[in-house]
């Protein structure tokens, strides 16, 4: 898949848009301990700190080649947000790190299997993206279901 500097750019800043909201809302719960209010700031800032790295490296290559070509996104790192809408993950949702992009009907795949039944995603893909979207739902599935997961899944195999 080619994707645009701008789509890029666009991306990030919705995902550290979403992650921002997120956070506020629910900071603003009733009978918030202070420790609690810590954590998610806390989390909060370990996940856009998470993003901007991602988010740097993607333009770093973007950068590299010529400036209004279209960039292979497959082989780029790549982040995603399962957000906390069923209260099934700390305290407002999953980041997700990957060495590689993640279609969009994919992660609504994701989002509809763990948070809404109400999302739409396209059940008629290519063989490769129906594989994708199993193995990622097994593999956070296994990670969900330990008690003290870590709501930063990194899935890069960084050292």
């Amino acid at each position: 898949m080619k994707i645009s500097k701008t789509k890029v750019i666009e991306y990030f800043e919705y995902l550290n848009n979403q992650i921002d909201i997120l956070a506020e809302e629910y900071l603003i719960k009733p009978n918030l301990s202070q420790n609690e209010k810590n954590d998610v700031e806390t989390l909060r800032n370990k996940f856009l700190n998470e993003t901007k790295k991602i988010f740097e490296l993607n333009l770093n290559k973007i950068k590299s080649k010529e400036e209004f070509s279209k960039y292979d996104f497959y082989d780029w790192p790549f982040c995603f947000l399962i957000p906390n809408e069923k209260n099934n993950f700390k305290p407002f949702g999953v980041l997700v790190l990957t060495n590689v992009y993640v279609d969009p009907n994919i992660l609504s795949y994701l989002i509809h299997e763990f948070v809404s039944s109400e999302i739409i995603y396209n059940r008629y893909v290519y063989a490769k993206e129906a594989l994708i979207g199993k193995f990622l739902y097994f593999l956070l599935n296994e990670k969900f279901k330990s008690p003290n997961f870590d709501p930063l899944v990194d899935l890069t195999n960084r050292v």
